[in-house]
């Protein structure tokens, strides 16, 4: 690879990471009160979904030997 070549990437390297940057400048960050939000409903959704699976698991696991026999 010659001089020439390597000062190519180099340009190239720099231009990406300078588009990165006006891209980034761009985006529509959301508030801290969007975030924490977003964290509890996501807390709280998988607070329930993990009841309801232990609630299934138990009843299943109830039901089972009765259909067995």
């Amino acid at each position: 690879m010659n001089m020439a070549e390597r000062k190519g990437i180099v340009v190239r390297i720099k231009e990406y990471f300078r588009s990165a940057r006006v891209e980034m400048q761009k985006v529509a960050w959301p508030s801290r009160q969007q975030i924490t939000n977003a964290a509890i409903a996501v807390l709280v959704f998988s607070g329930v979904w993990a009841v309801l699976i232990t609630i299934f698991d138990f009843l299943f696991s109830r039901a089972l030997p009765l259909l067995v026999r």
